[in-house]
């Protein structure tokens, strides 16, 4: 074809340039050692050591897993009333974000000269607030995490049974801790002889037992123990050209992540105060999730309460019962209202956890080029759902899902002042009339940032 023609025609056959700093990619199996940990019953802990990293790679966290083998270990079952299977929540928790994390109470991650990159208190309990800032198809992703066995038929979003006394296997995304769960690239350097440690937590309270015909809960043994085997960390790099890595190199590094840090709190009374620390330059939010403090039958295992547990069982106009909440710095309420309404308090919860912005509005993109992300998947009617068994509610019969979150990064100047290890927000509930009944679990999301030198590496947040 001429380029008379080309030209007359108006067309462009020249190959488009794209500017691509990387220069291969590869995905590395690096096993743990030691790589089994037989019958753990709650409180051993898990090394995780990144080695054998080469000095000229990066990572890429949202990418990379975790693989190990699991094995629930009870007596051998007899009768069908025996724990035959195992899943690690009930069907109608398909909100809670119940998955094999359950088994984590704990994870805490040093670098190599013993600084603390992240500690994540309630590691297990803290998932529930995933839910509200990744897709549908993330979502099913982690909750399917393991291999399923053939026995049983499932679909989302139940929960897949698992064979007792079987070893299944599993494959974790790292990005269920936020460090890992970023589109930025991981300097080798940061993680290399890092050491992440998890520690177990007691299957008895983390898992529910099914009968053999996985129709009904089945006793947990009190003799059940886990054993985790063939672990290693499958990570996914990729290595930069040689001079766009030596010009990055030739200075200091940063690396911003977000942290979260969890704190326990039990009410003695139906008001109360909880001092939250604000020792951080940048806060996203403060959230609080209420977990049953004794274990009901057929409630979730990751303890959450719903809404009408919250509410003590009335149905009343505004759908929490009267509880009210709302968040303090210094002279300023955050919000200027008290958040006591389902409607408010599912607002705020989704203002600040829901990181898409805009999800609501359209863009003029006739191209379709703007990458177009997906907000998270907890609708309002799962955040306020109550099952019931005919016209009898059960307590914690709910989808899980049910907490209430205060976006801290629209109001002032707050995530803009300087750190102050004296800095608290206090948190405002009143109106938890039941409140004997419930632990308080806050979380406060804030950034990190490391400094990484030729011979030392700072964190600070």
């Amino acid at each position: 074809m001429s380029d008379e023609i080309l030209h007359l025609n108006q067309l462009d056959y020249s190959q488009p340039f794209i500017m691509n700093p990387s220069k291969s990619t590869d995905k590395i199996d690096i096993p743990l050692n030691p790589n089994r940990f037989d019958e753990c019953i709650g409180g051993e802990q898990i090394p995780i050591i990144f080695d054998n990293l080469r000095s000229c790679c990066f990572i890429d966290g949202s990418r990379s897993t975790l693989s190990l083998q699991l094995q629930v270990n009870v007596p051998i079952p007899v009768d069908d009333p025996d724990m035959w299977y195992y899943a690690f929540d009930i069907n109608e928790n398909y909100d809670s974000g119940a998955s094999i994390i359950n088994l984590f109470q704990d994870a805490i991650h040093r670098t190599e000269n013993n600084q603390i990159l992240y500690h994540e208190k309630y590691f297990n309990i803290m998932q529930t607030f995933r839910n509200y800032r990744i897709s549908n198809e993330h979502r099913q992703n982690l909750t399917m995490i393991g291999t399923a066995p053939p026995e049983i038929s499932f679909s989302f979003p139940k929960y897949p049974y698992y064979n007792v006394n079987r070893i299944i296997s599993f494959d974790i995304p790292l990005s269920t801790i936020p460090f890992f769960n970023t589109g930025q690239l991981i300097p080798s350097e940061l993680l290399q002889k890092s050491a992440l440690y998890l520690t177990v937590a007691d299957p008895k309270l983390s898992l529910i037992g099914k009968n053999k015909a996985a129709s009904s809960e089945a006793p947990i043994p009190a003799s059940m123990s886990v054993s985790f085997m063939n672990m290693s960390l499958r990570l996914h790099t990729t290595q930069l050209y040689d001079n766009i890595h030596s010009a990055i190199k030739s200075s200091q590094l940063e690396f911003p992540y977000l942290s979260n840090h969890n704190i326990l709190y039990q009410p003695t009374s139906s008001s109360f105060v909880i001092p939250v620390n604000l020792a951080a330059a940048k806060v996203s939010y403060v959230a609080i999730k209420f977990a049953q403090r004794v274990r009901v039958s057929n409630a979730t295992t990751i303890g959450c309460a719903g809404i009408r547990d919250i509410a003590g069982g009335n149905s009343d106009d505004n759908g929490l019962g009267g509880l009210r909440i709302k968040a303090k710095v210094g002279e300023m309420f955050i919000p200027k209202f008290d958040i006591d309404t389902a409607v408010q308090s599912y607002i705020s919860t989704c203002d600040a956890l829901d990181r898409v912005p805009f999800k609501n509005t359209e863009n003029p993109d006739p191209l379709k080029t703007i990458n177009q992300l997906t907000s998270g998947t907890i609708p309002y009617n799962n955040y306020c759902l109550n099952l019931t068994t005919g016209s009898t509610y059960t307590t914690g019969n709910s989808t899980g899902c049910f907490c209430i979150a205060i976006n801290l990064e629209k109001y002032g100047n707050l995530s803009g002042l300087s750190v102050n290890a004296n800095r608290l927000l206090a948190l405002h509930i009143d109106g938890l009339t039941n409140f004997n009944n419930f632990d308080v679990y806050v979380q406060t999301q804030y950034m990190s940032n490391v400094s990484m030198m030729e011979n030392n590496i700072i964190v600070s947040k």
